[in-house]
C-alpha cells in the first residue's frame, strides 16, 4: 500500500501581512513609561528589602546580647550552685550527718 505523500505549498508573506506581526510584535513590547514604572515599584522593593535587613541584623544583635547575658547567669548560677554545695557538705561535716 502506498502512501501518497502531500507537499504543502509555502505560504507567502505579503508586505502587508507582515507589517501586521511587526505592529502585533510592538504592541506587545513595552513602552519607556511602562519601563520607568517597573523600576519605580523595584526602587521600593529595594527599600523595603533594605528596611527589612536593617531590621533582621539589629534583632540579630538583640538576640546575640540576650544569649550572651544567659550564659553569664548562667555561670553565676553554676558558682553559686557550686559555692552552696560545698557549704552544705562543710555543715553536714560538722553537724555528724556525713
Amino acid at each position: 500500500m502506498r502512501r501518497k505523500i502531500q507537499i504543502k505549498k509555502k505560504k507567502e508573506t505579503t508586505l502587508g501581512a507582515l507589517a501586521q506581526m511587526i505592529a502585533r510584535g510592538f504592541a506587545e513590547t513595552a513602552t519607556k513609561e511602562d519601563i520607568r514604572g517597573l523600576e519605580s515599584r523595584i526602587d521600593g522593593v529595594d527599600n523595603r528589602i533594605d528596611g527589612l535587613d536593617n531590621r533582621v541584623h539589629a534583632l540579630e544583635q538583640t538576640v546575640a546580647e540576650v544569649l550572651k547575658l544567659m550564659r553569664e547567669d548562667r555561670k553565676e548560677r553554676m558558682a553559686e550552685i557550686i559555692d552552696l554545695q560545698v557549704r552544705v557538705a562543710q555543715l553536714e561535716k560538722k553537724i555528724g550527718v556525713r
